[in-house]
């Protein structure tokens, strides 16, 4: 616990609380005020509340990474539980439109545009981190806006407004686990420095090592079945020499210690 602004944490409870505070408010559901008081008047029509069956209705599936580049299905979240905290569903044109909405001369009015991205405790605004790019990192010293999403082991979206440069940078990513770092270079590339080529980790190659010869394997049967013979007979042929000699060589042994 603490005195009122003086310690920051994230918290979902807070956007659940909000939710419920404007359905008490107005007498209508969440979603229906997304809809009637930002969506619609904004443009926006491919996004909206995830009601457990956006897959069902030809959206995207997450799926969590594993090493090696194996991926599987993610794990069942049910989105109900997350409500206002974020359980949406949207397109990067969509998203692209939000921020236009949230720039200068968009449909957000100047005032409430100015309190969304003024950095408080933590860096935090009203829904946004606001900072300063680091040194050494490319477009170091400019104003970056970010805001991330998290669906454990399905979706993470990610934000990033460069209001100095006019520029935003969206992705969707229905790959949890990701590891390309494509944002970091798509950030360089904006402000034209090189992108990095991504580097496979030890726990992507150890796996693959044994990949490539079982698909190897997998796709000429035939021919590693040859191959499999041969290398046997070749083993036994080994095997038996190495047994021939030793048998040779103890009687010499014995006779020449006695």
């Amino acid at each position: 616990m603490s005195e009122p602004g003086a310690q920051w944490h994230y918290s979902n409870c807070g956007y659940l609380l909000l939710g419920l505070v404007l359905e008490q408010v107005t007498g209508k559901a969440f979603d229906e005020l997304l809809q009637e008081r930002l969506l619609e008047p904004l443009g926006i029509k491919d996004t909206g509340m995830d009601r457990n069956d956006l897959a069902e209705r030809g959206g995207a599936t997450g799926y969590t990474r594993h090493a090696g580049s194996r991926y599987t299905v993610g794990p069942y979240l049910d989105r109900s539980h997350i409500y206002a905290a974020g359980a949406m569903y949207s397109t990067a044109e969509d998203l692209f439109l939000w921020n236009q909405a949230l720039s200068e001369g968009g449909l957000i009015p100047k005032e409430i545009r100015e309190q969304v991205f003024k950095p408080g405790l933590g860096n935090w605004g009203y829904g946004w981190f606001i900072t300063k790019i680091p040194a050494g990192a490319p477009g170091e010293g400019t104003t970056m806006a970010e805001m991330r999403g998290d669906m454990p082991g399905n979706y993470f979206p990610w934000i990033l407004r460069y209001p100095e440069k006019e520029a935003v940078i969206i992705v969707l990513r229905n790959g949890y686990g990701s590891t390309e770092r494509l944002e970091e270079n798509l950030q360089a590339i904006l402000f034209d420095a090189e992108p990095r080529i991504p580097s496979r980790s030890l726990k992507d190659l150890a796996p693959r090592a044994w990949w490539t010869p079982e698909e190897c394997v997998s796709s000429h049967r035939r021919m590693s079945g040859i191959l499999l013979v041969i290398v046997t007979g070749m083993i036994w042929m080994v095997l038996r020499r190495r047994r021939n000699h030793r048998v040779n060589r103890i009687p010499g042994q014995l006779w020449e210690k006695s």
